[in-house]
């Protein structure tokens, strides 16, 4: 049992903190001379009045490293892809008409972009019918084969009418 300084309780010392001193190049490992309920309010108490301090810390931090969050990110997303794939179909399946008006009001607002990757997005299968069927591609074999492609539906279209 140990009595934290800052409420005055006594604690179990699994409630307060290990720290490391140096003296003359040896190493003192101790425990906190305060509890971490204590600590973790000193913690929230210091950011309060220190706020653009700790800001500017934080933003001098991410820019030093960066890669390092990045990697760090990516690994906790890899541990858990399963449960926020999850997480996120619930959430599509319980908001579905919302999510549903949500696109289609991107979908209107962003038309072009939505055609510009449509028409990408059939370049490249394009291009790859094109190389299986070991034809070589250019991008005028392209427009002919989109220009095929129209009239055909043009055709179909024709016919159902």
């Amino acid at each position: 049992m140990k009595q934290c300084t800052k409420c005055g309780e006594w604690k179990e010392k699994a409630q307060f903190r290990e720290t490391t001193q140096k003296y003359k190049g040896e190493v003192y490992v101790y425990l906190q001379s305060y509890c971490v309920s204590c600590g973790r309010i000193m913690v929230a108490d210091y950011r309060k009045r220190n706020i653009d301090k700790v800001k500017q810390r934080e933003k001098q931090y991410k820019i030093e490293h960066k890669e390092e969050i990045r990697i760090r990110q990516r690994s906790m997303r890899q541990g858990k892809k399963e449960i926020l794939y999850a997480k996120a179909k619930e959430y599509r399946e319980l908001h579905k008409d919302e999510s549903h008006s949500r696109f289609k009001k991107w979908a209107e607002n962003n038309k072009e972009y939505l055609r510009d990757k449509a028409r990408k997005s059939n370049r490249v299968a394009a291009r790859n019918y094109f190389y299986k069927m070991g034809v070589k591609y250019t991008p005028g074999l392209l427009d002919l084969k989109e220009k095929h492609i129209a009239l055909m539906r043009g055709i179909k279209r024709l016919k159902e009418a």
